[in-house]
């Protein structure tokens, strides 16, 4: 996947920041959970630290750095995301397009949980 190409539709941005937001309400640490706007859908933070963003260009997870190229290995939906040609290891972009609901679900867990086991901000 070229995360540059990929351009969700506005309807299917809405359908991840409904799916993040319910993920946020349901994790163990909701109390914790708050949510941002941010690349035209809600951010969700665990104690102040980002743990998911959905997009037009996809999901953007933080995940544990030592995890990083296994997930990405692993994973045919995941690259490593990249800002100005910097790759960022501990973020990975997740192209939703052909995940179910408990797929994507996997993924927003994933970062709220690494978020929530980070110190608070």
């Amino acid at each position: 996947m070229n995360p540059g190409e990929l351009d969700l539709p506005a309807p299917q941005v809405a359908r991840l920041d409904e799916l993040a937001r319910a993920a946020g309400a349901a994790h163990p640490g909701a109390a914790l959970v708050s949510a941002t706007r941010m690349f035209g859908a809600n951010a969700l933070l665990v104690g102040g630290n980002l743990a998911v963003a959905p997009s037009r260009r996809g999901i953007l997870v933080r995940v544990d750095p030592d995890l990083h190229d296994e997930l990405v290995a692993a994973s045919a939906e995941a690259t490593t995301m990249e800002m100005r040609g910097r790759e960022m290891h501990g973020w990975i972009r997740v192209d939703p397009t052909e995940l179910d609901d408990a797929a994507i679900d996997a993924w927003l867990r994933r970062g709220l949980d690494h978020a929530a086991s980070l110190p608070a901000k």
